[in-house]
């Protein structure tokens, strides 16, 4: 009966030490909680920005036209850049309770910053549907330029929001400072 209760309590001391030890969050503060989404949803916003450009294949074996193809592709390639940047704008704004005024004026700032992508990335969305339902070679030109347009556009709304994310590792409110510096999503 001994033996079973040793063998049992090993048993137990082996499991607890068993976690994934990727569970970092639980000894982070709220604030660091919070700007570790932000720049976990930046980071996705950046990848699904940058995917709109990449090519484009065919199933030769499709009963979809290639145009048919890519219609769909680029509408699903859209979705996803809007629901990260939906994704980044409430990440932003799901501030900790009771938090510092400093982390506050952060979230104001951040939401602005959120909305102004939101907004160009709409832009480019639109522009880039017209150009994949465009109906022939003059429609789908004029549509193109507005796409990229639109598209350099959301990049530099982005740039202006990622540079305002790596300032707060700078700022001069220890609060904002810390948070930044001690989320692992903001130091890669």
């Amino acid at each position: 009966m001994k033996r079973l209760a040793i063998g049992v309590a090993i048993g137990v001391l082996v499991l607890a030490g068993c976690g994934d030890g990727d569970d970092d969050s639980s000894s982070q503060s709220a604030e660091t909680q919070w700007a570790d989404n932000i720049c976990k949803a930046a980071d996705n916003v950046t990848s699904s920005l940058s995917g709109l450009t990449d090519e484009v294949k065919f199933d030769a074996n499709s009963s979809e036209s290639a145009v048919e193809q890519t219609q769909a592709e680029m509408t699903k390639r859209v979705d996803k850049v809007r629901q990260s940047v939906s994704d980044l704008s409430s990440a932003v704004t799901d501030v900790p309770d009771d938090t510092s005024d400093a982390i506050s004026s952060a979230k104001d700032d951040l939401t602005t910053d959120a909305q102004k992508l939101s907004t160009s990335v709409d832009s480019a969305g639109d522009a880039m549907q017209k150009a994949a339902n465009a109906g022939d070679a003059q429609e789908f030109a004029a549509a193109t330029t507005a796409a990229s347009s639109a598209l350099v556009s959301a990049k530099d709304a982005l740039k202006s929001l990622t540079d305002a994310l790596g300032g707060y590792a700078d700022s001069t409110d220890e609060a904002v400072r810390q948070a930044f510096n001690d989320a692992p999503a903001c130091q890669e």
